[in-house]
């Protein structure tokens, strides 16, 4: 297993929508209902054409790449909380079940933190799911 992390790209689009995608249904089963897991397969390929309208505007987002196949995932930019308007935000990070505890999620996590420092964000935030 070889995994390189690296800019995402409008290419990489299908397989950030997989990964995410497929992280909902092994991390919320039990959590969220299955009517709304089942909704996020079927809306896949409306949610890789929004997906790629992002990276195209925003340029905001990185891929963990095990031999080109997206298995994890990380997009970061301004807080979308109105509560913290002049933080930066990491609005998601997904890793693919069998790639989880290889260490993926922190390097995208601090990849996530240097990128809002580099846009001169001083704080973030994390949404963070709760039942």
């Amino acid at each position: 297993m070889d995994i390189t992390i690296r800019k995402g790209t409008e290419k990489d689009a299908k397989g950030v929508i997989e990964v995410n995608t497929f992280t909902w249904l092994t991390t919320y089963k039990g959590l969220i209902s299955n009517q709304i897991l089942e909704k996020r397969i079927e809306t896949m390929d409306k949610r890789v054409v929004r997906i790629i309208d992002e990276i195209k505007k925003y340029n905001n987002l990185y891929v963990a790449l095990d031999n080109k196949k997206v298995v994890g995932m990380m997009m970061y930019g301004k807080s979308r909380n109105t509560n913290y308007p002049n933080s930066g935000e990491i609005y998601a990070i997904y890793v693919l079940d069998n790639y989880q505890g290889l260490g993926i999620g922190k390097k995208l996590f601090m990849l996530g933190i240097k990128e809002l420092i580099n846009l001169g964000y001083n704080s973030m935030i994390l949404g963070i799911f709760q039942k």
